[in-house]
């Protein structure tokens, strides 16, 4: 007998605006686990995350993304802790996929707090199955690189940091900050026009290079914020689907 088709998060959407509609996830099923996906329309036009965010309109893009992201999860509960996770491929120019997604089409997996106790992929974010090498004080290394580079309190908006091997959690990652904000919701209640293009021009940067090179993991992850608005890019060989538990598990 076949199995009944799933609902597609655009179908029972949350939340949407002219980009993304924000519903529930089909293979992390919670309360709290959410999926932020363009509209079909868009497809052809918007084929890679990436070519969202570098298009004519890719400032206005990011901005409709994290505005759905941060809706969604506000609508469904949300408090100031979320993460999110965006797979950024082309399967039109390589067929390496080093971010073992099954689509490159642009889309990010969400999961906010409160997580509930019983949470079946609860360890995804206790042991950041998203990268290949967790760490269980990344956040306190990262905060002490934060203060010994002098980042605290600058009047840049935005700032690029190598992680260093000994805290870095994959083989490639990097970190984009904007120092302003404290984190996502904040970043996504007040942050200017002009604050969205810095960080849309950062990501770009990061993700062009690696684009053919099977793809990187765009992640934002305020359960572990060290207290500034913090991306990770993250490339080479993610080893996993970000949501399945490593073993030996952290």
């Amino acid at each position: 007998m076949a199995q009944p088709e799933k609902p597609d998060a655009r179908d029972v959407a949350i939340y949407a605006n002219d980009l993304y509609a924000v519903g529930p996830h089909r293979k992390i099923k919670s309360a709290n686990s959410l999926v932020a996906v363009t509209h079909e329309s868009l497809n052809e036009q918007y084929p890679t995350f990436l070519s969202m965010i570098e298009s004519e309109d890719g400032v206005q893009n990011l901005k409709k993304m994290f505005n759905a992201i941060a809706t969604g999860a506000h609508n469904n509960g949300a408090n100031s802790e979320i993460f999110w996770l965006v797979n950024t491929t082309d399967d039109r120019i390589t067929d390496k996929n080093l971010t073992h997604s099954q689509g490159s089409y642009p889309h990010a997996h969400i999961i906010h707090g409160p997580l509930p106790e019983n949470f079946k992929y609860g360890y995804i974010l206790k042991e950041k199955t998203y990268t290949p090498s967790p760490k269980l004080d990344f956040k306190e290394g990262l905060q002490d690189l934060i203060a010994s580079r002098g980042v605290i309190g600058t009047s840049h908006s935005n700032v690029v940091l190598v992680v260093p091997p000994d805290i870095a959690v994959s083989p490639l990652h990097m970190v984009i900050m904007m120092t302003k904000y404290l984190n996502f919701t904040h970043f996504n209640a007040h942050a200017t026009d002009a604050d969205y293009k810095a960080l849309n021009d950062m990501i770009c940067g990061q993700l062009r290079s690696m684009m053919p090179e099977g793809g990187a993991r765009l992640v934002c992850d305020d359960f572990n914020s060290p207290g500034i608005l913090t991306l990770h890019v993250q490339s080479v060989d993610q080893k996993h689907k970000w949501f399945e538990r490593p073993q030996p598990s952290l």
